[in-house]
């Protein structure tokens, strides 16, 4: 796990001396699918299915949650210890029509369901529901 962490944070500090990644003038549907694969894969998964419980999973967020989200690191509002240190660089490196074409992207995904849990455990908590 510490090598894991410490190549996304050579990945984070690259990024950071490499100057804002910006789309071209017309985005377009796959500008979004190529910087998912190549800056969100790593640590959400494919097509950001997660399956570590310390990255969220990112298919099927609404736009608006994924966008203001992604601003919100870029802007330092979210200062969650082990995200920052990692997310402040990469959404530093994100314009807006970026943040757009990811969150479009993500959103257009499909919400995998999670395995079921103990059933003894789920109709008690139908139960209090």
């Amino acid at each position: 796990m510490k090598t894991l962490l410490t190549s996304r944070m050579s990945l984070a500090a690259l990024l950071a001396v490499s100057g804002p990644i910006s789309m071209p003038a017309s985005v377009r549907a796959e500008d979004g699918a190529r910087f998912a694969a190549q800056l969100c894969s790593a640590c959400h998964g494919v097509h950001g299915h997660s399956e570590s419980p310390m990255f969220p999973r990112l298919n099927a967020q609404t736009p608006e949650y994924l966008v203001a989200q992604l601003k919100g690191f870029r802007e330092h509002a979210r200062a969650e210890t082990d995200a920052r240190s990692y997310m402040w660089a990469i959404a530093s490196q994100l314009d807006d029509a970026t943040i757009q074409s990811l969150a479009d992207y993500f959103s257009d995904q499909e919400a995998i369901p999670g395995a079921a849990g103990d059933a003894a455990l789920l109709a008690k908590g139908q139960e209090i529901f």
